[in-house]
């Protein structure tokens, strides 16, 4: 019986070292953004910073509108050196951390853009349904969002997305990248689409 006891105690000291150790280990920081529209792709892009690694990535899911079952649309992937994160931390991931007063709208005509920052256990979530330039905290926000998200990927097709979402924000877009555009490529092929 003592010997149950004392494996029992040495046991339970061990998973004590254990649980303490994990909780040692920091979390890594987490961003998501999404941006939902009613009649686009929606798309979920993930900053991830572990330990010495750093990646963000997008995808963008098949749209609504057509026939396929919710799927990749496209997805993209960067490896981050050290000047570019610096370069997206003093910019997409300060404008996460702030605090905005946002209201729960919804609608279906629309997007959504959301952002969850998640930093140590800490979560900052921000939400804005439609903002427009009479909205100007959410205005502002989407537009600086897509603007850094468009320089880091550096990509015709994820650049002509968020010039598509940016319609939703009331903006005109890139209006110089007519069609044929490398996103309504990948539409024809995706979903049989002819674009005018």
């Amino acid at each position: 019986m003592r010997k149950a006891i004392g494996f029992l105690v040495l046991g339970c000291s061990f998973l004590g070292c254990v649980e303490r150790g994990s909780e040692d280990k920091i979390s890594p920081a987490i961003l998501t953004i999404n941006f939902t529209p009613s009649f686009h792709e929606s798309s979920e892009t993930k900053l991830i910073i572990e330990d010495q690694t750093k990646t963000i990535q997008i995808l963008i899911n098949n749209s609504p509108a057509s026939d396929k079952p919710l799927d990749t649309f496209c997805f993209r992937k960067v490896s981050l050196t050290n000047k570019l994160y610096e370069q997206l931390d003093g910019k997409l991931i300060h404008l996460c951390k702030r605090k905005y007063s946002t209201e729960r709208e919804y609608g279906f005509d629309g997007i959504n853009i959301s952002s969850t920052f998640i930093d140590n256990g800490d979560t900052n979530r921000i939400f804005f349904w439609s903002p427009r330039e009479e909205n100007k905290e959410g205005y502002k926000f989407s537009k600086a969002v897509i603007s850094v998200l468009k320089e880091t990927f550096q990509d015709s097709i994820i650049n002509q997305y968020f010039d598509d979402v940016s319609l939703y924000l009331g903006d005109p877009g890139n209006q110089t990248n007519k069609p044929p555009r490398a996103i309504d490529g990948l539409r024809k092929k995706k979903y049989n689409w002819e674009v005018d």
